[in-house]
Order: C-alpha cells, then sequence, then structure tokens
C-alpha cells in the first residue's frame, strides 16, 4: 500500500507523482525517510493524498520520460545529476535574482517581504554555487574513482568509508540547510501567494521560486537517497 511506503521510496519507484507531494508539501529529501503514513495526521487529507498518487500512478506509469533512476549505474547518475540539476541552478539563479531584484528595487517598500526574500536567495545562492562545487571537485571525483577500481572496495588502512563519508556527510548537512531557506522563503511568502494587484515579474518571480524549490528537492532526493547510500555500499563493511 502506498500509505506504508516512506516518502522517498514513492519518488524512487514513482518519480512522476513527485508534483503530487509538491502540491502538499511533501518533504521527499531530507526527511524522505519517514512513512507517507507518519507524514499527514489528517486521515481525510491522507486518503486524498493517496487516491492522487494512485491515479498519477494508473495514468503515467506507462509515460513517464524520467529515467529509473534507482537502476541507473552510478556514472549515469551522476553525470544526471550534473547535466540536468547542476545546470538548472546555474542558469536559473541569474535570472530569478534579476526578477527579484526588479521587484525588491521597485516595491520593495509596498511589498517588504520580497527584500526578505531576496536576501534569502542571495545566501540560497552562496551555498548552492559552493555546494555543487564541492561535489563535482571532490565527492563525485572520489566516488567514480572507487567504481574504477571495482564495484566492491575492501575497507583498508588508505581508503575506508570516510573517504566517500566523510563529504556525504558535509553534502547531507548542506542539503538541510537549503531546504530550510526554501521553507523559510515559503513561509515568508505566504506559500508564495502572489497580491490581488501583483505585476507581470512579481507573479514571475514566485514561479521561478516554486519551480526552483520542485527542482532542488527532486536534486536532493537523488543525492541523498539513492547517490550517497549506493556509494557507501560499494565498501564491504
Amino acid at each position: 500500500m502506498i500509505e506504508s511506503k516512506s516518502l522517498s521510496q514513492i519518488v524512487m519507484e514513482y518519480p512522476f507523482t513527485v508534483p503530487v507531494l509538491e502540491k502538499y508539501h511533501m518533504d521527499y529529501c531530507c526527511k524522505g525517510k519517514r512513512l507517507l503514513s507518519h507524514s499527514v495526521e489528517d486521515k481525510n487529507l491522507l486518503n486524498e493524498i493517496v487516491s492522487e498518487i494512485e491515479v498519477e500512478i494508473e495514468r503515467q506509469k506507462h509515460l513517464s520520460e524520467l529515467p529509473d533512476f534507482d537502476k541507473l549505474n552510478l556514472q549515469d547518475l551522476i553525470q544526471y545529476i550534473v547535466d540536468k540539476h547542476h545546470t538548472y541552478v546555474r542558469e536559473s539563479v541569474p535570472l530569478i535574482l534579476f526578477h527579484l531584484d526588479k521587484v525588491a528595487g521597485k516595491k520593495g517598500d509596498r511589498y517588504p517581504e520580497m527584500l526578505k526574500i531576496r536576501e534569502l536567495f542571495n545566501v540560497l545562492k552562496e551555498d548552492l554555487f559552493s555546494h555543487m562545487e564541492k561535489e563535482e571537485q571532490i565527492l563525485f571525483p572520489r566516488i567514480l574513482s572507487l567504481l574504477n577500481k571495482g564495484e566492491n572496495i575492501p575497507a583498508s588502512d588508505e581508503i575506508d568509508q570516510s573517504f566517500i563519508a566523510a563529504p556525504v556527510g558535509v553534502m547531507e548537512w548542506e542539503h538541510e540547510n537549503a531546504g530550510n531557506i526554501l521553507a523559510e522563503i515559503r513561509s515568508v511568502s505566504s506559500n508564495y501567494k502572489q497580491p490581488k494587484d501583483a505585476c507581470t515579474t512579481h507573479t514571475l518571480c514566485y514561479q521561478e521560486l516554486r519551480e526552483f524549490e520542485k527542482d532542488l528537492h527532486m536534486h536532493i532526493h537523488l543525492e541523498n537517497n539513492i547517490l550517497f547510500p549506493k556509494s557507501l555500499g560499494l565498501f564491504k563493511l
């Protein structure tokens, strides 16, 4: 039954259900180990979410264009993360900041929340750019170097699990921090609820932030729940 699965299991098995989880603000990345049934207190709401997930599974199970991430080899998964998600962050952040600057600069006195959102997003930008650089320069090359040595690496004095576990621990902490910043942005924006008299750029900002949050959730999920555990699994315990 769907409700007995963890949030990360649902996304791993049925990645096309992400929009349903996003709709109900279900954290399948940083809190992906929680069961769906334990993530929703309201029984009626839980039934509603389960129903929507089941409908989406039935409708799209043969149509999803996303790869089966759990079956990708680690090299291909890393390449996908870099090509799809790292590239998206680097390309979208400057445009989002441009729009935030435009709205905050012209209407910050009228919409002070936009000043706070711009401040938070600038912090997020710095954190993410540094984070991705560390992944691409340190963690991902280490994982690939282990793959080149074979799928099962015996622990030794020279190379043990800390070779991967140390940077993974840092990455997971930074993921949680990024998730907290995004949650604060969502809170400050009242769940991206635009004012009735919002201009086009104001509306666009919230659309972009919503899409950015969705992409980053999937980005973190692929790493926390698939890449990192499988990379640590390269070692014989």
